[in-house]
């Protein structure tokens, strides 16, 4: 329930809550539990509070054994249920961020064996390749005007499109 406007009744609602030095937002509520059935009125659509009333039921008790026992048990037991409590929009939003990431996984293990298959072919390759060039240049007959020869390996990336 809102906290009222009305200054009387609005007191009454602040030293409900039990706080010191504490006043209510726009956003502060109390919830109906703190309320008698006596204290609404009842319609076929809404459930309205009667004009001053104020909450009168303590749900939480001052005795600091009990409060530390609902505290670890009930906040404890929320944290852990985290995921059974949240509003479906963040329960939603937190499914669909775990598949994206779960994909984005997916799609770098498939990237990393894509790279260690084409180093695993093109190694053997450029190792042949440059073992058969180095054999040919063994056995091929040097001139007279040629004393020396500059070999140049390149490498360069490869590019694959999708």
């Amino acid at each position: 329930m809102n906290f009222p406007k009305e200054g009387n009744i609005k007191e009454k609602w602040i030293d409900a809550t039990g706080r010191k030095n504490w006043f209510p937002t726009k956003y502060s509520t109390i919830c109906s539990s703190h309320f008698s059935d006596e204290d609404f009125s009842e319609s076929p659509k809404l459930r309205k509070l009667y004009p001053n009333v104020y909450p009168k039921i303590e749900v939480w008790t001052n005795d600091k054994s009990t409060m530390n026992l609902i505290n670890k048990n009930t906040i404890g037991s929320a944290i852990d249920n985290n995921d059974e409590t949240e509003a479906p929009k963040k329960q939603g939003l937190r499914m669909q961020l775990t598949r994206s990431r779960d994909i984005i996984n997916q799609e770098k293990l498939k990237i990393h064996l894509e790279q260690t298959n084409i180093q695993a072919t093109i190694v053997p390759e450029l190792t042949s390749s440059l073992n058969t060039t180095a054999d040919d240049i063994n056995d091929a007959p040097m001139s007279d005007d040629a004393s020396e020869y500059e070999v140049v390996i390149k490498s360069e990336p490869i590019h694959r499109y999708q």
